[in-house]
């Protein structure tokens, strides 16, 4: 049997598209589960476990300069700041900020006014496949200055108990 040139194309092309379709029915489970694992383990830190990829940890002994130890410990405290990264390229929200992240953690308790023995340290979070959240955290002990404390004990006394 003879057979014309577009007929031996046509056959080939047919012969091709038989592999291809066996090709992809045989992976195509295995390569289905890869994606879905690749995918959820993305996402598995922001939904499973509370914290990210920590970049750096610093610690420091105070947030202003302190002229005299008449100070008292109140008690510890935290702030964060944090910033969304599109993509993880394009910052959507305004960038970290190390003295709003202290002053978050000041203004949280009643009298504060500085921070001592400050631990910060930057988390990143991703959200697959929308992009990148980092988040500064600052933590440190709240003091108050012994000249205001006798004002601070007298508002906490006009403040009631929880």
């Amino acid at each position: 049997m003879i057979l014309r040139k577009n007929e031996m194309i046509s056959s080939s092309t047919e012969w091709s598209k038989r592999i291809f379709c066996n090709l992809i029915q045989r992976i195509k489970i295995p390569l289905s589960t890869f994606l879905c694992t690749f995918i959820l383990s993305q996402c598995a830190g922001a939904l499973i476990e509370k914290g990210g990829h920590t970049r750096s940890s610093h610690l420091t002994q105070q947030a202003t300069i302190i002229r005299n130890s008449q100070y008292k410990i109140l008690e510890t405290s935290s702030g964060e700041s944090s910033t969304l990264f599109l993509f993880g390229l394009f910052p959507v929200t305004s960038p970290l900020d190390i003295e709003y992240a202290m002053s978050q953690a000041v203004q949280k308790i009643p009298g504060g006014q500085s921070l001592i023995d400050i631990h910060y340290w930057q988390e990143t979070h991703v959200f697959f496949p929308l992009g990148t959240v980092s988040v500064l955290t600052v933590e440190g002990k709240v003091i108050s200055y012994e000249s205001n404390i006798s004002e601070l004990e007298k508002s906490l006394k006009k403040v009631p108990q929880r």
